[in-house]
C-alpha cells in the first residue's frame, strides 16, 4: 500500500504421519466387522477419519477380508494377527502397525438359566430339543458351580452329566456301548462327522467344527479322558473343581449333538 508495508512470515511445518489405534482386542467368531469397528485413524493434521486410506492385510484362510467393502470376519477361535496400513491422501505419509485380536465364541446360554453367569453354555443353539431331565440337570449344575461349598459334589455331577449325554447319544444312534465311560465317549467322538452333517446353518456348522478341532488335540483329548477315567469311588486321585471348569467345550459339543439328534 502507499502508506504501509506489511510483512508476513510463514513457517512451513512438516506434517506428522497419520496414526492408527486399535479399538478392541476381543472379536466375536463369525461376526462381520467394519474396519472402523476395529481401528480408529487420524490424518496428518490431527483430524479423525478424514482424507485417509486404510488397508488391512491378512492372508489367513480363516479370516474373510473384504477389502472393497472394508469388512472383515473371523472364522476360527484363536489369536489373529492383522497388518494395518494407513495413508494420508494429502501428504502421502504412511503409518503401519501389526495388531493382534483374540477371537472368542459368543456362546448362547440355555433359556432356563439365561440370566445367570453359567458354567455350561450352548455353543450355537438354545437347547430347545434337549430332554427335560438334561435341561434340569444343567440348570442345577450351573447353580452348583456358583457355590464354593460343594467342590467334590460339583466334580462328580459334571462327570455324571457327561455320562448321561454320552449314553443318550449312543442309544439314539443305535451304537453298541462299551463297559466304561471313556470308551463310550470315544465312540461318540468318532461319530462327530454324522453330527456335523445334521447342522444346516453354515455359521453354526463352522462354530461346531472349530470347537471339535479345538478339543481334538492330543493334550485336550488325554486330559478329558483322564477326567472320565477318574471314578469317584475307585480312584486314588480326586480331580479339582478348577480343573473341571476348563472342560466346558467338550460338554457343549455333547449337548449340541444330543440337541441336534432330537430336532
Amino acid at each position: 500500500m502507499e502508506d504501509e508495508i506489511v510483512t508476513t512470515t510463514i513457517n512451513i511445518i512438516e506434517p506428522d504421519p497419520p496414526q492408527i489405534k486399535v479399538k478392541i482386542s476381543d472379536v466375536k467368531l463369525h461376526h462381520e466387522y467394519k474396519y472402523d469397528d476395529l481401528f480408529s485413524v487420524i490424518n496428518s493434521f490431527g483430524e479423525e477419519d478424514k482424507g485417509v486410506k486404510l488397508e488391512i492385510i491378512c492372508d489367513e484362510l480363516d479370516v474373510n477380508n473384504q477389502k472393497s467393502r472394508g469388512l472383515i470376519t473371523f472364522d476360527s477361535i484363536r489369536e489373529v494377527k492383522l497388518k494395518a496400513n494407513l495413508v494420508d491422501k494429502k501428504t502421502g505419509l504412511q503409518h503401519e502397525i501389526e495388531a493382534y485380536f483374540r477371537v472368542i465364541d459368543p456362546s448362547k446360554e440355555i433359556k432356563s438359566t439365561v440370566h445367570r453367569q453359567n458354567f455350561i453354555k450352548m455353543p450355537v443353539s438354545q437347547a430347545l430339543n434337549l430332554p427335560i431331565g438334561i435341561k434340569a440337570f444343567v440348570t442345577e449344575l450351573n447353580e452348583l458351580a456358583l457355590n464354593d461349598k460343594f467342590s467334590y459334589t460339583f466334580v462328580s455331577s459334571v462327570r455324571t452329566l457327561v455320562e448321561l449325554l454320552v449314553i443318550d447319544i449312543l442309544n439314539n444312534r443305535g451304537i453298541l456301548k462299551e463297559e466304561n465311560l471313556s470308551s463310550n465317549y470315544e465312540l461318540v467322538v468318532k461319530d462327530y462327522d454324522y453330527f456335523v452333517q445334521l447342522i444346516t446353518d453354515n455359521k453354526d456348522k463352522q462354530t461346531i467344527n472349530s470347537l471339535i478341532k479345538s478339543i481334538g488335540s492330543r493334550n485336550e483329548r488325554e486330559s478329558f479322558l483322564a477326567f472320565l477315567n477318574l471314578s469317584t469311588h475307585g480312584s486314588n486321585r480326586i480331580i479339582s473343581k478348577s480343573e473341571v471348569m476348563n472342560k466346558t467345550r467338550e460338554i457343549g459339543v455333547l449337548l449340541e449333538y444330543l440337541n441336534a439328534l432330537n430336532s
